[in-house]
């Protein structure tokens, strides 16, 4: 069975304030006369489900078309972190990290994913779990907000600790209904040449 992790992008979907507004504008349309449908897509490349390269935060990383497709295709393990501000390093040690290579935190975020309104109080993880989770063989993390540090940082620690070691960050993902535990995770982002980051279309298969 197919679970589509990805969220549904429209001029209604959330994004982090600062960003650009995606915006959907009707170029033509067959109801007025036109031979074809066609709109224009106007974003940031991190709209949506998305991942972050780790040029992102690091000058001299790797940019989106350089980042390995390895990293976003195959097993991985949905942790189930609950109601929680931040994920710890205590939330993280509990998992059996020597095997995960892609990890996928589901919080009480899921569920603010679906409101319009940016909700700066979201889950996180914490800087200590993050350099935790970079001393394994881990290949991509997981969350579903749209950040994988907390709201008005000023030093990014998550992000600096995992794409300091090349671990792709994936944010944005909708885990409602998933159940913690082993999936395959099918997760590929647009090939954009020379950008940050890139939205991609993240689905998990039981």
């Amino acid at each position: 069975m197919l679970h589509d992790i990805s969220l549904a992008i429209d001029n209604d979907t959330v994004t982090w304030p600062t960003d650009p507004k995606l915006r959907l504008h009707p170029v033509l349309r067959m109801a007025e006369g036109a031979p074809l449908n066609l709109t224009k897509f106007e974003s940031c490349v991190h709209v949506g489900t998305h991942f972050d390269a780790p040029w992102h935060f690091i000058d001299a990383g790797a940019k989106s078309h350089d980042v390995p497709l390895e990293a976003f295709l195959g097993r991985a393990y949905v942790a189930e972190i609950g109601d929680v501000p931040a994920i710890e390093r205590r939330h993280v040690e509990r998992l059996p990290l020597g095997e995960i290579e892609r990890v996928l935190f589901k919080t009480r975020n899921s569920a603010l994913l679906k409101e319009p309104v940016f909700r700066q109080d979201f889950t996180y993880v914490s800087g200590a779990a993050a350099r935790y989770l970079a001393e394994f063989p881990i290949k991509l993390v997981g969350i579903d907000y749209l950040s994988i540090d907390q709201f008005g940082t000023p030093d990014f620690p998550a992000h600096h600790a995992l794409l300091g070691k090349n671990i792709a960050i994936v944010e944005g993902v909708d885990l409602t209904g998933i159940g913690e535990g082993w999936y395959e995770l099918i997760c590929l982002p647009m090939k954009i040449t020379g950008a940050d980051g890139a939205p991609v279309r993240a689905v998990l298969r039981d």
